[in-house]
């Protein structure tokens, strides 16, 4: 019994280490994923500009995710071809970076990243109309893409990107 108690003891004690440490040095926090402990120890100055922050990334990153809605829009439309739409997605992630983005650590370039991206989003937007035509029209895609990587030594080679007038179809206006 007085193993169990020196046990529970110990094992307090190291609890109560680490959560120091943590509250000492916050960036020992974080790396052990302990966010939430910054804030308690931070001024009422600090946290008004954490707060301001986090409100500004999201407003980006919410500019962003409507700006690909649109690339999407115009995808579908027939406004913009396969390839147009992903650089339209390349030069938005390039406007609008997001570090917590997965899209292009299992892929080659950000050209390639960039069309995964539409093929996600086509299937995600598509499957509410059909989700057979869904998959008829990534699969068509993804051969596309495939066809176009062999043709060019195994990159993409998207065109430049036009921005809101080619999504708008007004480029062909001027």
């Amino acid at each position: 019994m007085a193993d169990g108690v020196r046990l529970m003891l110990m094992s307090l004690a190291l609890i109560g280490v680490v959560l120091g440490a943590a509250a000492l040095q916050p960036g020992w926090a974080a790396d052990l994923g302990i966010q939430r402990w910054e804030p308690i120890f931070e001024t009422p100055g600090a946290t008004a500009v954490r707060n301001a922050a986090e409100r500004q990334r999201g407003a980006v990153l919410q500019e962003r995710l409507c700006a690909k809605r649109r690339v999407i829009e115009a995808l579908i439309a027939g406004r913009v071809d396969f390839f147009q739409a992903a650089a339209e997605f390349r030069c938005l992630d390039r406007r609008f970076p997001d570090p917590a983005s997965y899209y292009g650590t299992e892929h080659t370039t950000p050209e390639e990243s960039a069309c995964r991206q539409i093929l996600s989003w086509l299937r995600i937007e598509l499957n509410d109309v059909s989700p057979e035509f869904a998959l008829e029209t990534v699969a068509q895609l993804e051969d596309t893409l495939h066809r176009h990587m062999e043709a060019n030594g195994g990159r993409v080679v998207l065109p430049p990107a036009h921005g809101e007038e080619a999504l708008s179809g007004t480029a062909d206006a001027e």
